[in-house]
Order: C-alpha cells, then sequence, then structure tokens
C-alpha cells in the first residue's frame, strides 16, 4: 500500500463520522487532508491538524509554532484527537461554508462553491472569500477522489462531463437543482445498465 492508501484507511472513519454530524462529503474531506497534509507527511500532521488551521485569538488549545506560506512563524491549533481535528473542519464547512451544502451530492460543484466563497453580490467576483484562491482546486479534489475511488466510477464520469461542460460554455453553469433533476435520470440508466437492462 502507498502512503496516500494508508493515510486514507487511517482518517476515513473520522471523515464519514463529521459527514454523518455535518454533511458534510467525507470523500471531500479526505481528499482536502491529503493535500493540505501532504498524506500525513507535514509537520501539522503530527499534531492531528490535517487541515493547516491556525489559532487565532479564539483559539483555547494547545498551540505550535511554524513558518506558513513563506510568512513569519505562525500559531497552528493541536488538537488531541483526529476526531476532533474532523469534527473542527465539519463544523467550518458546515458554518461559514454551509451554503456550498446545496452541493454536497455534487462533489465538483461542491468542491468549487467551497474553493469560491459565499456568495456576496456587493463583492468585487461576487464572492466572499473562499477557501482557497487556486482556481484549480475543485478539480484537484476531484482527481483525487476518482484516483483513490472515494465515490462509485459512474458518479465522477458524470461530475468530470459536466465540470467539462460548464468551464468550455457548452452548459450554463448548474443549479442544485438542476443537477439533482439530472442526476436522477442518469442513476436510473446507470443502474438499468448495471443490472443488464433490467430494474
Amino acid at each position: 500500500m502507498s502512503r496516500a492508501t494508508d493515510f486514507i484507511a487511517k482518517i476515513r472513519p473520522y471523515a464519514e463520522s463529521a459527514e454523518r454530524i455535518y454533511g458534510v462529503p467525507a470523500a471531500f474531506l479526505i481528499a482536502q487532508a491529503g493535500i493540505e497534509s501532504a498524506w500525513g507527511s507535514d509537520a501539522l500532521a503530527k499534531v492531528n491538524n490535517l487541515f493547516g488551521v491556525k489559532a487565532y485569538n479564539n483559539w483555547t488549545g494547545d498551540t505550535i509554532t511554524l513558518p506558513a506560506d513563506g510568512q513569519e512563524a505562525v500559531k497552528f491549533r493541536v488538537y488531541d484527537t483526529l476526531m476532533e481535528c474532523f469534527k473542527e473542519q465539519g463544523k467550518l464547512l458546515s458554518g461559514y461554508y454551509g451554503y456550498a451544502l446545496a452541493w454536497k451530492d455534487h462533489i465538483w460543484h461542491y468542491a468549487k462553491a467551497v474553493q469560491e466563497g459565499p456568495p456576496n453580490p456587493k463583492a468585487k467576483d461576487g464572492h466572499d472569500p473562499g477557501y482557497c484562491p487556486n482556481t484549480g482546486y475543485a478539480d484537484l479534489i476531484l482527481e483525487i477522489i476518482d484516483d483513490f475511488h472515494l465515490i462509485p466510477d459512474w458518479k465522477v464520469e458524470f461530475e468530470k462531463g459536466k465540470a467539462r461542460a460548464e468551464r468550455s460554455g457548452m452548459a450554463k453553469p448548474s443549479t442544485p437543482a438542476d443537477l439533482a433533476d439530472n442526476a436522477k435520470l442518469f442513476v436510473y440508466f446507470c443502474r438499468f445498465a448495471d443490472k443488464g437492462g433490467k430494474i
């Protein structure tokens, strides 16, 4: 097994627990933890902080000080357990990024919504600050989910096709309701094909 697959096996129960509690997709949390912690190999992983969460004034727990993104040393949170880490991330993603949960059944759109930030018509780009300035973040999340089969293959193909169509301008940006209707039809045909043409 590779470092990444070992890491996924280790954190999957915590990601699934956070999904049950907060509704945040476990597959997204697993991919995000892999990106943020270099598959559990960076210094923050040793203190159960897989998402690089900084320790601001409201944090009363232990901290660790490390250099961050070319900045001076920054204080980061230390979590006692991985469960605590995933609960905190679930809380953040269901709070400030809670608007993205409308997309939770469509992982690429969910990741894109988190990446872009909450909608704000008064903001320059129509959004408040998002999770990540990298415009390819949602694609990276979906690539990891595909590579490690974190959701069914047919669903990955559906997500990739929709993402390609929207990026190329062949399809208008979807709403959660649009995708719910399309996905129901797509699921029906996949199940039909899986059962040899019999439902």
